[in-house]
């Protein structure tokens, strides 16, 4: 049976027909056959007109329809969501950073601290163990009596001089002045 049309031959929708069930019978214009001749050439892939067709046709209602306006609404909530999500991150990061940082810090005075009160505990120690020193009474020190050595017998070597032989003459010093 052929499609219903109205005045101006446009095809009519017939009862429990889907909204736009008349796309699918119009004829496809020049562009979205170019088009199509277009990205086969480009791609590679064997492309369907009739789809390219409805596809452009109809994505304006498609972004206006309240399923597509629906879905990008919790998309938007979702992406809010991410952002506060890693900004948390970032400040419990930034939290965690400074709190070691604090502990770094916390440690090196604590072991300034402990280097200084050793340092202190020393000097207090050696002026105790000076102090100590001077207030003990003075021994006489202990003389030893000299011990003498053996007599040995006479070397067959001869002595040596005393004072070993120059081998050159020293040169005559000679008064020389800067000023």
């Amino acid at each position: 049976m052929a499609a219903k049309t109205d005045i101006a031959g446009r095809r009519v929708k017939a009862k429990g027909e889907p909204q736009f069930a008349n796309y699918a019978d119009k004829d496809i214009p020049a562009v979205i056959t170019e088009f199509v001749a277009f990205l086969e050439a480009e791609t590679g892939a064997t492309i369907d007109a009739r789809s390219v067709y409805l596809g452009s046709a109809l994505r304006g209602t498609f972004q206006k329809s309240e399923d597509n306006q629906k879905r990008i609404a919790e998309r938007a909530v979702a992406i809010e969501q991410e952002k506060i999500d890693r900004v948390k991150r970032a400040e419990e990061r930034a939290a965690g950073k400074a709190q070691r940082e604090a502990d770094r810090k916390a440690k090196a005075e604590e072991k300034v601290a402990a280097a200084k009160e050793a340092a202190a505990e020393a000097k207090v120690a050696a002026a105790e163990a000076k102090a100590a020193k001077a207030a003990a009474p003075k021994a006489a020190p202990v003389k030893k009596a000299p011990v003498k050595a053996p007599v040995k017998a006479a070397a067959k070597t001869p002595a040596k001089p005393a004072t070993p032989a120059r081998r050159r003459p020293a040169k005559p010093a000679t008064e020389e002045s800067d000023f």
